[in-house]
């Protein structure tokens, strides 16, 4: 008797078990899938680095235009008090910038914007067609569900 009541037990519990998951699933909207899908979607966080990388080729040849700064220094100081040799400081600051001719430079930051703004293009391209996959899988599965719904 008493190994009857423990299978009867298991049964019970295996079939209340099985069927708790049923009244359990997560019910989405097509926004929260869309936001979920902009977050986690691999291909826009490799379109997004893309753009990232474009951004620092861009501050890398910006950074050649920028002149660059030298200060210098230098004090002379002599024990004897000879009236030939005074002490002496010296200080200044050099700013040197260079150029080609051709105008290399001014190029190469044309070619960067450019590429940013394509790959901004292409963000926007992989983001949206990505979108449209989820609204239609979406709707597939809505569609589905009412489906057997009818029938």
């Amino acid at each position: 008797m008493n190994k009857m009541q423990i299978q009867l037990f298991f049964v019970i519990f295996s079939v209340i078990v099985t069927q708790i998951p049923a009244y359990c699933q997560t019910t989405y909207s097509l926004y929260e899938l869309t936001q979920l899908a902009n977050i986690h979607a691999e291909n826009i966080k490799i379109a997004e680095d893309d753009l990232y990388i474009a951004e620092q080729e861009k501050a890398r040849a910006l950074s050649v235009l920028i002149p660059r700064a030298t200060s210098f220094g230098s004090m002379t100081e002599y024990k004897n008090d000879a009236l030939t040799t005074p002490d002496t400081l010296t200080l200044g600051i050099k700013l040197t910038q260079s150029f080609s001719l051709n105008g290399k430079e001014l190029i190469a930051l044309d070619v960067t914007k450019r590429s940013i703004e394509g790959k901004k293009f292409s963000l926007e391209s992989i983001r949206s067609e990505y979108l449209l996959q989820v609204s239609q899988t979406y709707y597939n599965i809505l569609s589905a569900q009412r489906y057997l719904e009818i029938a």
